[in-house]
């Protein structure tokens, strides 16, 4: 009886949250309105290292220009092509208007609809790609890039990949202070 107490109760604490987000629908089409986080990896082992870090502000004042919640965005690199090395940031509109970019295309490119034949890794010291998306309180992670077909699906999820990871390095990235020191992804 007491059992049956306490999943009632979970299961009302899971109903309350649910109904709360608004922007969440329990039936349809995902909408970039209702992503909270995104993240991306990319660890070659080298010249090309990123991770980015994209998600709505807890708290805080709204920025007036920003459609509901902002956001905030911080990139660690270590990428030789683009000059970047060392952890960065975006700052005010730019980083409204990029997460808008990024969050739609997402979803535009279907990222919730890829089906990946995942496979079992090979080797455990290549390089990774990965992207995450955090939508309506639910994490969808991708395999990393060893750990998948190269079938059609493989490949689609390599150009969504590859887009993502332009749209990052396109941004107009501020350096922050004193990042020589920064953590490797």
């Amino acid at each position: 009886m007491r059992w049956a107490s306490l999943v009632a109760t979970a299961l009302a604490v899971v109903v309350v949250h649910a109904t709360a987000r608004a922007d969440c629908a329990t039936a349809g089409r995902p909408e970039a309105s209702d992503i909270t986080k995104v993240s991306l990896l990319s660890a070659c082992f080298g010249p090309c290292d990123l991770r980015l870090d994209l998600s709505r502000a807890k708290a805080g004042p709204v920025d007036m220009w920003a459609k509901g919640t902002p956001w905030t965005a911080t990139l660690w690199a270590r990428h030789r092509a683009f000059r970047l090395d060392g952890s960065f940031h975006l700052r005010g509109l730019a980083v409204q208007f990029f997460a808008s970019r990024l969050t739609n295309a997402l979803i535009d490119d279907g990222f919730f609809d890829l089906r990946l034949t995942v496979i079992p890794a090979r080797f455990s010291d290549v390089s990774q790609r990965r992207i995450s998306i955090e939508r309506c309180g639910v994490t969808t992670m991708l395999p990393p890039s060893d750990y998948y077909a190269r079938d059609a699906e493989g490949k689609r999820y390599d150009e969504l990949y590859l887009a993502t990871e332009g749209m990052i390095l396109e941004e107009p990235w501020i350096r922050d202070p004193d990042t020589a020191a920064s953590p490797a992804p």
